[in-house]
């Protein structure tokens, strides 16, 4: 079993392996590019999401905004997050429909 199935599982796992400190350099760039966006660079910030999370349609997110690898995070249709909303998705993390 690899550390990111560990990870996914619940099991206890090294974060430190290169894979899992990509990913999480990966997610951490997508962010400061979204939260670098300007007030009116909505479809930027729709385009980033879209690459960050595994699942967004529809959502809305302030910046400035966090979490530690993005392709852990469902989130359904009509999200609404505020400024500086953190995810931490070291495992699945599933929003549903009309949250805020």
């Amino acid at each position: 079993m690899t550390e990111k199935e560990k990870m996914l599982s619940g099991m206890g796992y090294n974060s430190m392996i290169d894979e899992l400190i990509n990913d999480r350099l990966r997610a951490k760039t997508l962010c400061k590019r979204f939260n670098d966006t300007k007030p009116n660079e909505i479809k930027e910030r729709k385009l980033i999401l879209s690459e960050l999370f595994s699942k967004a349609n529809g959502c809305f997110i302030e910046p400035n905004f966090f979490c530690d690898y993005g392709y852990n995070i469902e989130i359904g249709e009509n999200f609404f997050a505020n400024h500086n909303c953190v995810i931490l998705d070291v495992n699945k993390v599933i929003i549903g429909k009309n949250v805020m």
